[in-house]
């Protein structure tokens, strides 16, 4: 029991989570946008470490935080993609296959759906005794 032997009084951990609660300490912690995050990384990325370490205290942030961001900001860019004409065609032509494609099958379920009304309407269908002739 540290608190009896220096003289303090109860709990000092305790004490102090309730006035960090009560005085809304992290709970007002600053929302970073997407584009405030990026301004942070580039704004930052000139520093070194100590300069780094105090802008981040002065914004209320980690540097971790910080550095998270920073790797966000590079995967996101990933790698460019060349859309080359010969593939551009290739996905128009493989649009107008699937298009084509739904347009039949489209055709065939308009065609089962009456099916179904005329069965539901006028029975199963009969067969007609063939005569011969």
């Amino acid at each position: 029991m540290c608190h009896v032997k220096s003289g303090q009084r109860g709990d000092v951990g305790a004490r102090w989570r309730a006035d960090g609660l009560a005085n809304g300490s992290g709970a007002g912690r600053q929302r970073w946008t997407a584009a405030a995050r990026l301004q942070a990384v580039i704004v930052t990325a000139a520093m070194d470490e100590a300069t780094g370490s105090a802008w981040c205290r002065e914004h209320g942030l980690y540097p971790a935080e910080l550095d998270a961001w920073k790797q966000d900001a590079i995967a996101g860019l990933g790698e460019p993609r060349a859309a080359s004409a010969a593939e551009a065609r290739q996905d128009r032509r493989r649009v107008k296959e699937l298009e084509r494609e739904l347009h039949r099958k489209d055709k065939a379920l308009s065609e089962t759906a009456a099916l179904l009304v005329l069965a539901k309407t006028y029975g199963p269908p009969r067969l007609q005794a063939v005569s011969a002739i």
